[in-house]
């Protein structure tokens, strides 16, 4: 590395190594006519394909359940409430103070008279609605403050450098508000990746492109993809989504299919749990496939949450969950 810049030094996984020190390992690898190598990294154990998603390929998994909080207000008018009045009075289609808008960070509702009743600066409800259509509705504080750590994430950062194939391993933060053609080439290879790991469920493809991009009638804005690049590669993808300050869901995370088995997956999590303690964030949740979960127990740390732990949770964090998947959670305080 010589006198390049090493920023995870000193941040150790939980097998007593350095971020930098597992992504150096992959320096050793040798690019083939697809720009990658066949070649695998000695430091770790010859993993399957380990997604979120149960992408080894296996037909186990349909499209996502979307909770009702994460829909539009009219289609749960008749089962919320008012986060802080705690009660649900709205009246569809009328603009005033007692219309719930959700909040767009934590996802909760609310009244438009209850969330003035705790602001300095008030709004008019035309003001709030507009605010809640461009994404920059927050019902309180800690939401304004979680954004701004959000926003504030490291955006590209440097880990490792490939001296063989001259390119750096990096990590990114990708947003689909950012309409810079680098994040437009990158968001076009998540698909992708994403697709083909949901070869089966053909139920998923256009949820998928609707979580990446942010849109579609289900609301997946917020959630943000976070990759390992290699030159202009994407190598392993994840779709992350950070409601509240204590708890991140990892939707879905892949890896190419021909750079898999190779260290990418770990490494790209190691990233992720790394950042969110940055953030503040105690709690990492993914759904997974049943046949993989005692993997993530045993190799990753997380730990599998029985039916009535995964109902309660559900029930507490609106979470995008998959049909047939189990629940796993692990904490990075």
């Amino acid at each position: 590395m010589g006198k390049r810049r090493q920023p995870y030094q000193n941040i150790y996984t939980s097998q007593g190594l350095t971020l930098h020190d597992v992504a150096l390992q992959l320096h050793h690898l040798n690019l083939n006519s697809n720009g990658f190598s066949n070649a695998s990294v000695s430091s770790f154990s010859d993993y399957p394909n380990l997604t979120s998603s149960g992408c080894g390929k296996e037909p186990s998994v349909s499209g996502p359940i979307v909770p009702l909080k994460r829909t539009l207000q009219e289609r749960v008018v008749q089962t919320e409430s008012c986060y802080f009045c705690g009660y649900g009075h709205t009246e569809l289609g009328k603009i005033d103070p007692n219309m719930i808008v959700f909040c767009n960070q934590c996802e909760r509702p609310c009244h438009v008279k209850c969330y003035n009743s705790r602001v300095v600066k008030k709004k008019v409800p035309l003001e709030i609605l507009k605010d809640y259509l461009c994404f920059h509705f927050l019902c309180c504080q800690e939401c304004q403050s979680l954004r701004v750590r959000l926003e504030g994430m490291e955006k590209c950062e440097e880990i490792a450098f490939l001296g063989r194939i001259r390119s750096n391993i990096c990590w990114r933060l990708l947003s689909s508000a950012d309409a810079s053609r680098d994040v437009k080439l990158y968001l076009s290879q998540v698909i992708d990746i994403f697709k083909d790991a949901f070869l089966e469920s053909t139920d998923a493809h256009s949820d998928i492109s609707d979580m990446v991009y942010g849109e579609g009638e289900k609301d997946f804005r917020g959630m943000y993809c976070v990759v390992l690049t290699a030159s202009t590669h994407v190598v392993s993808a994840a779709i992350l989504k950070v409601r509240v300050e204590h708890a991140a869901e990892l939707v879905l995370i892949a890896t190419r299919s021909e750079c898999r088995k190779k260290g990418y997956f770990r490494l790209l999590l190691e990233s992720i749990e790394t950042n969110l303690r940055a953030c503040n964030v105690s709690l990492l949740m993914a759904p997974v496939d049943p046949e993989m979960a005692q993997i993530w127990s045993d190799k990753l740390g997380f730990t599998i949450l029985s039916a009535d732990e995964k109902k309660s949770m559900l029930e507490s964090h609106p979470l995008v969950m998959f049909k047939n998947l189990v629940l796993v959670q692990k904490p990075l305080a």
